[in-house]
């Protein structure tokens, strides 16, 4: 029974779930202008995002790190 409910479930979001994953943000969706600092973490990059120019302040951080 609850095989039957998980499938019926990703039968009928499965088109929302396709139009989520391709709206979400990755870091190749963003040209990097330059970076604006650095610290014990990751720096920050100040980045354009490619389809509508506006730009943004970027976050990257060390995952290595960040689970030490």
């Amino acid at each position: 029974m609850r095989i039957k409910s998980i499938d019926s479930f990703i039968s009928r979001y499965q088109q929302v779930i396709e139009q989520v994953s391709q709206q979400r943000l990755k870091g190749s969706d963003f040209r990097l202008l330059k970076v604006i600092g650095r610290g014990a973490f990751g720096e920050v990059q100040l980045v354009r995002h490619t389809l509508t120019n506006n730009v943004y302040a970027m976050k990257l951080l060390n995952k290595d790190d960040m689970v030490r």
